[in-house]
């Protein structure tokens, strides 16, 4: 996807415990697993296809130590992915998790959550310290 003169890859996922939450003959094609090495498989294949952003839409929720987002990030490599906007758990979240912008904004449209990226426009890269939640 192109933002501007950026390229800007996306990944998706859901809660690793949707198959505990729905009918079994919903999700029986499907392999649930943890988020971490197909992230930063595919999170890779985006960096090299010259994506210079890599955001994370997620349904899983929050960002608290032992959540699974929590955990998500503290297992990926820094730089891995730029920020994640993340549901399910309909709470507030705008923190920062191992350096990585996340946000959730509960539910019913209560809040409105927006990160801003800071992006060097020489070399094309997020600028951390100049990111805004």
């Amino acid at each position: 996807m192109q933002a501007g003169p950026y390229k800007v890859g996306i990944l998706g996922l859901t809660t690793t415990s949707t198959p505990g939450k729905t009918l079994p003959k919903h999700v029986e094609r499907f392999e649930f697993r943890d988020f971490a090495a197909p992230a930063l498989a595919e999170a890779t294949k985006l960096r090299e296809q010259v994506a210079e952003i890599v955001l994370v839409t997620t349904h899983e929720g929050e960002g608290k130590p032992g959540d699974p987002i929590f955990k998500f990030l503290h297992e990926l490599p820094p730089g891995t992915v730029d920020a994640v906007v993340s549901g399910h758990s309909h709470t507030e979240v705008h923190e920062f998790v191992n350096g990585v912008p996340v946000i959730q904004s509960k539910t019913r449209g209560i809040y409105f959550g927006r990160i801003d990226l800071f992006v060097n426009r020489l070399t094309h890269k997020i600028e951390p310290s100049l990111t805004k939640i």
